[in-house]
């Protein structure tokens, strides 16, 4: 990597515009590196030249998202975006109609002018700029006052949503119309915003867009995160940042530019480690390899890299590195709810979740499903003393945990050939987003995977209500299987009680397969009264009614390509309660 575009508030400023020292060093050992760093923000240029020349650099920064660029040492403007004075006069107008009463900043090159001394969003980017702006009641005069316009800025009463609809309507080809907060608007020309000024410095720098890191955490972040090589969000940024970044740092708070930015460095002279496997595949595989490669030299909060194996009993195949790296990313995606889960062949064979660990561990132990034998069982909470009691007397592969008592880590290194991996201690299971590629002949494919949000699902009952369900059923249940699914193959179905998979069926040829292998795993006494959440749709009768007639009172799947009234009428015929997502959640 050969530049570095950073956001600033949000990214390297905390709210009161504070600057963390780990921060500022942060961006000189860029400068140190041979990583051009460059400023890039909202802010105007009074804001940003003292920060600039606090942290001594000397490359182009942006202001004003992108409507005006400086080159080298803030010396002279090397690009500027006006908007045309009669397209904001019937800006105004439109602007007028959701909100006769808004307040607006005018700002033209250094000058600020502005509606409203007292908005409180006009009091702050005045304060920003560092000068003082006549008050002009009437907008159109506003206009006026100055000879050109870079950026205007709006403020709303309610929220901005509609206002921006239609002005993107008529205005798409002219302007570049952005929502800061719910009812803050920034208007700039269409040629002005970050992701355009990386291309123009892309070019005047000689540096080619894979070459590019670039951070943030807002709105108008999105498109330059897209366009970089290597694009990262804030711990703090929105979710929508987030769903198009590669990688999620930590909080602005806990210095995740600076943490960021230091494993870039620590790990980009250490891109290919080579580490000879037991076999592969099979045994008679014999030549396998682990490769750390790194490209970006970025490590994200979870890296095989990054894993500690407390037993070294035993080289790891192929299949154990496949098998353990899934395994994590499925019990990433549960948070401080305990949660025990054993997976084979990359797949979630059965879980369980409880208020108390230990419940939880003996919920698992006490199931009638063969799917904990020669399993990976992983947990997001401490392995003590007396789970240790309970897992030694259990035939696992591995056994992964955030932490170990040491008296733990004695007895099954001493005693057994488990694996024992201790995810590391910055894994953040709050880490929302990631990517992962695979490789084909002559090509990588590259697919995103997220974590699921209780928003996101837009649940839509039918046959019942979300009343029918105690928040502990909803959340230990619905919401938690859901997540369980996820990560089994096509064509696959849970079947959950009390907080613990009954069966779960992967990969089969068709839904009534897997509902019909699900059911044959399951005695008659606990399907009754289950729950079955299905990752794909219910598409014939057959299968539906395999899981109604089976004694589960509940199904839960995505809406698809069968018409509501269908399943309605399917619901109703075989008195189920149906639940159905608004997406698929497939992810394998």
């Amino acid at each position: 990597m050969k530049a570095f575009a950073i956001d600033i508030d949000g990214t390297i400023f905390t709210n009161g515009n504070l600057i963390e020292p780990a921060t500022i060093n942060a961006i000189k050992k860029l400068s140190l590196n041979g990583i051009i760093p460059i400023l890039i923000s909202a802010r105007p240029y009074e804001a940003i030249v003292e920060l600039y020349n606090a942290l001594d650099l000397k490359s182009p920064f942006v202001c004003l998202d992108g409507a005006i660029i400086y080159s080298e040492f803030g010396s002279e403007i090397i690009l500027e975006h006006t908007i045309s004075q009669g397209i904001l006069k019937s800006v105004g107008k439109i602007i007028e109609k959701f909100d006769p009463e808004f307040n607006a900043y005018v700002r033209s090159g250094s000058r600020y002018s502005a509606t409203s001394k007292n908005n409180p969003a006009v009091k702050r980017f005045i304060e920003l700029s560092n000068n003082h702006p006549e008050r002009i009641d009437i907008f159109e005069n506003l206009l006026e006052n100055v000879d050109k316009v870079h950026k205007i800025g709006i403020m709303l009463k309610a929220e901005a949503n509609n206002c921006i609809n239609t002005l993107n309507e008529k205005y798409s080809n002219d302007l570049s119309i952005s929502i800061n907060d719910p009812s803050f608007i920034g208007i700039l020309s269409q040629k002005a915003n970050k992701k355009k000024s990386l291309e123009f410095l892309s070019e005047y720098l000689g540096i080619n867009s894979m070459d590019f890191f670039a951070i943030g955490d807002s709105y108008n972040d999105i498109d330059m995160i897209k366009w970089a090589g290597f694009g990262i969000a804030m711990g703090n940024a929105k979710e929508e940042v987030k769903s198009v970044s590669k990688f999620a740092t930590k909080d602005v708070k806990e210095k995740g530019f600076a943490f960021a930015v230091n494993t870039i460095l620590q790990n980009r002279d250490n891109r290919f480690v080579d580490k000879k496997l037991r076999y592969g595949m099979n045994p008679d595989i014999t030549k396998s390899f682990l490769v750390y490669n790194n490209n970006s030299g970025l490590i994200p909060p979870y890296n095989f890299a990054n894993l500690e194996f407390l037993t070294d009993s035993r080289i790891l195949s192929y299949n154990n590195i496949l098998d353990i790296d899934s395994t994590i990313r499925i019990i990433s995606e549960f948070a401080s709810h305990p949660t025990v889960l054993c997976t084979k062949h990359t797949n979630p064979a059965i879980a369980a979740n409880s208020d108390e660990p230990l419940h939880a561990i003996e919920k698992i132990i006490n199931s009638d499903n063969d799917g904990i034998f020669g399993s990976l069982l992983a947990t997001n909470f401490h392995i003590d003393s007396k789970i240790q009691n309970l897992l030694k007397e259990l035939f696992l592969t591995a056994i992964i945990a955030p932490s170990f008592d040491s008296s733990c880590i004695d007895y099954f290194k001493d005693n057994t050939k488990i694996i024992l991996v201790q995810t590391p201690k910055d894994f953040s299971y709050n880490s929302n987003y990631s990517f992962e590629e695979r490789s084909i002949a002559g090509a990588k494919l590259i697919q995103s995977y997220k974590k699921l949000y209780d928003e996101e699902l837009k649940l839509k009952f039918i046959n019942c209500s979300s009343k029918d369900f105690t928040e502990k059923e909803f959340k230990e249940n619905i919401i938690w299987g859901l997540t369980i699914i996820k990560y089994a193959k096509t064509n696959a179905v849970a079947i959950i009680k009390d907080g613990k998979t009954l069966a779960i069926s992967n990969a089969e040829i068709t839904r009534f397969w897997a509902v019909d292998t699900a059911v044959r795993h399951c005695n008659q006494e606990s399907l009754n009264g289950s729950l079955l959440i299905s990752d794909g749709r219910f598409t014939h009768e057959d299968a539906f009614q395999k899981a109604a007639t089976s004694g589960i009172n509940t199904i839960v799947a995505p809406k698809g390509i069968i018409q509501e009234n269908i399943l309605r009428d399917w619901a109703n015929k075989y008195t189920i309660k149906l639940i159905l997502t608004s997406k698929r959640l497939l992810y394998s």
